[in-house]
């Protein structure tokens, strides 16, 4: 959230088209957070959705949505602030679980996941990524493009045997 926000952020949705030199069943969702909270869904989980109950330390819940489409390869997570007394999204402006952005990083969130290569891909293909971030109601935001190269051939290395100092006549 940019730090000269107006307001907290109360929803927050990340999508992010896989690249097709990815095996886009293989997808899991990993650990993701914001400011000082880190949440980790647990192991090999293509799908994740639960509220979590942030009412101690923040005064509010937030609904977690983390999912993935098999057949068109797009990832999604939707990050929803819950006024706990209602069930529902906060009505006050002013209640949302992601601050402006401080000196200290409590406007910064993450979401993380793995994934394997498709098995058609091969070593030296690119895997591009780039994500589109929505806060509240606002125009989305691209993140600045990535890219990763494959390498599907297992390491190969060798030791040649170093002369110690003394051995040498």
């Amino acid at each position: 959230n940019e730090a000269d926000a107006s307001a907290p952020a109360q929803r927050v949705t990340i999508i992010q088209q896989l690249d097709d030199n990815l095996d886009w069943r293989t997808f899991r969702v990993g650990d993701f957070g914001w400011g000082d909270t880190v949440h980790s869904p647990g192991a090999n989980r293509a799908f994740y959705q639960d509220r979590l109950d942030l009412v101690t330390t923040q005064t509010l819940a937030v609904d977690v949505t983390a999912t993935i489409d098999v057949q068109t390869g797009l990832a999604s997570w939707v990050i929803q602030t819950i006024d706990p007394m209602t069930g529902q999204p906060p009505t006050d402006a002013l209640a949302g679980f992601l601050p402006p952005n401080d000196e200290n990083g409590q406007g910064e969130g993450f979401v993380t996941y793995t994934i394997q290569p498709a098995t058609a891909g091969t070593t030296g293909s690119l895997v591009d990524a780039e994500a589109r971030i929505v806060f509240d109601t606002n125009e989305p935001i691209d993140t600045p493009a990535i890219f990763n190269t494959l390498d599907l051939m297992a390491p190969d290395s060798t030791v040649t045997a170093a002369e110690r100092y003394g051995d040498r006549n």
